[in-house]
């Protein structure tokens, strides 16, 4: 993080934070490039940690790269 001062380490403030988005964006390595996709989510808290969970088509671009660099 490049300032820390605003880096966000409460749980709660991370859930707060994605309780009020419908849309993440997930940036992906594409060939020493970045491949940045808009994803609709969901989230929930498991043992201290958040856990998100993005839809999406099983083929495709983002498929096919998270298969190589998972």
């Amino acid at each position: 993080m490049r300032k820390e001062k605003r880096e966000i380490q409460s749980i709660d403030e991370m859930a707060e934070l994605l309780s009020r988005c419908d849309t993440i964006r997930i940036g992906i390595s594409d060939a020493g490039a970045p491949y940045i996709v808009p994803v609709s989510f969901g989230y929930e808290r498991i043992n201290g940690k958040i856990a998100v969970y993005f839809h999406g088509a099983k083929v495709g671009k983002r498929a096919e790269l998270l298969k190589k660099l998972p």
